[in-house]
């Protein structure tokens, strides 16, 4: 039996007979990323929405071959996240380049407003990644050497934003010098004897909504590339504030004084009181919008969105400026003499 054992040790195979080790075959076959380049020349290592992204994958038969034999499509990795649905746009295997489209409407998107939501102030126009190609399983993805530069995705679009923010600034400077210079923001009425005409609370509410509106609708242009931001709520809003200072500008026409008009005082004093002093009811007026347009504003900034008020809102604001008109009319139809 030991001359058995003996004999077993040190029987000789022939070398061609070895089978290879199964582990160094797999290891040899894995696939590994060499570069990443963005499809715009001009910036290489940063690649923004609707642009593409150019992977080196050696040896990329090797990733195509465990696609088909797990049957699960090549995808791109981000952060060690598959994003499902974005099959390349381009697969070169003699060149092992395998190229893949960040489409606006598809998962990077998704992806896109994710990092917009969570970003820091280090991090407001790019964020730096990891990108590398693998299977949508998350089974396999390309290894990354350690030679490749970061590579970045472009949120904000730096020209364009400045831009905005251009379009925002004259803006607003250029209606405060009109509303300084004229009656912009002043009520209809006939000109006081001496001074200037009283603030309109209605037409402060429509300039109000106005800018809020337009400032999210370039923010969220600039950071989203969308134009269909606006929801059918934000609209009826606009609507309201805009005949609320329809109805008050016919009102305060119709009262037309032989002695002139009322002096305006200052601003708070003016949107907030009537001939007789101070009122709630612009006091409510003027609370609600305030209120409102602070919601707006931390939700278009906070959540990429506009709010979509319901209609309990809505109606709220249509009784708070109904209450705004129906007291205006007396209001103006009780100061000074009235022509016939």
């Amino acid at each position: 039996m030991s001359l058995l054992l003996i004999a077993c040790l040190f029987t000789r195979v022939p070398a061609g007979d070895v089978p290879a080790p199964t582990a160094l075959s797999l290891r040899d076959s894995l696939p590994s990323l060499l570069s990443i380049v963005s499809g715009n020349a001009a910036r290489p290592d940063a690649a923004a929405l609707d642009e593409v992204v150019v992977l080196r994958v050696r040896p990329l038969r090797a990733l195509m071959e465990r696609s088909t034999t797990q049957e699960s499509p090549i995808a791109l990795v981000v952060d060690g996240m598959p994003l499902r649905g974005t099959s390349p746009c381009a697969l070169r295997p003699e060149r092992d380049e395998i190229a893949f489209l960040l489409s606006r409407s598809g998962p990077a998107r998704t992806l896109w407003d994710g990092y917009l939501q969570t970003r820091g102030r280090d991090h407001f126009f790019t964020q730096h990644v990891s990108v590398t190609a693998g299977l949508e399983n998350g089974t396999l993805s390309a290894g990354i050497t350690s030679d490749i530069p970061n590579f970045s995705f472009i949120l904000v679009r730096r020209p364009i934003f400045f831009f905005c923010i251009g379009v925002a600034v004259f803006l607003f400077v250029l209606f405060h010098i009109l509303a300084y210079k004229s009656d912009l923001l002043r009520d209809a009425g006939a000109d006081p004897a001496s001074g200037r005409k009283p603030y309109s609370l209605s037409r402060t509410q429509m300039a109000l909504w106005f800018f809020v509106v337009v400032i999210s609708f370039l923010m969220l242009w600039v950071e989203t590339g969308r134009i269909d931001t606006m929801p059918s709520s934000v609209i009826a809003l606009l609507g309201i504030s805009t005949v609320t200072a329809l109805g008050a500008a016919v009102i305060d026409a119709r009262a037309k004084r032989i002695d002139g008009g009322e002096a305006s005082d200052d601003f708070i004093y003016d949107i907030l009181s009537d001939g007789h002093g101070l009122c709630f009811h612009r006091f409510q007026m003027a609370g609600w919008t305030l209120v409102l347009a602070v919601v707006f504003l931390y939700t278009v900034f906070t959540e990429l969105r506009m709010p979509e008020f319901d209609s309990s809102i809505l109606l709220l604001m249509g009784i708070s400026s109904g209450t705004y008109l129906g007291y205006k009319i007396p209001e103006r139809g009780s100061l000074g003499r009235v022509t016939p």
